[in-house]
């Protein structure tokens, strides 16, 4: 990967022609900028908007707090003496799997 920095949408379209004429094809080359609109005007690729994001971490911050929700049910559960009704752990079990499903969704 490579990586250029510019204040100038002018500057980076002349590096975008610069790789098409050494070898690179449009596809691979991206820009990100706050300004999408603009990238059109120069005829640069933006980034997907999803990927301006930062999923991974979101998601496994949602995932720990969907762990912590999730035994937090079990726990009371436990502690109220509920998993000794006819229903057992079951009810418990499949909220806990929802709340951690939701959270990690969510993050």
């Amino acid at each position: 990967r490579h990586y250029y920095i510019s204040n100038d949408l002018n500057d980076l379209s002349t590096v975008e022609k610069e790789l098409q004429n050494h070898g690179l094809v449009t596809p691979q080359i991206h820009c990100l900028s706050e300004n999408d609109a603009e990238l059109e005007k120069h005829h640069l690729h933006a980034i997907e908007s999803v990927l301006k994001k930062d999923v991974v971490r979101s998601t496994k911050l949602g995932a720990l707090v969907g762990v912590v929700a999730a035994s937090s049910v079990i726990l009371l559960a436990y502690i109220m003496n509920w998993h000794t009704s006819a229903a057992g752990w079951i009810p418990f079990a499949f909220l806990a799997v929802v709340i951690l499903g939701f959270c990690t969704w969510e993050g």
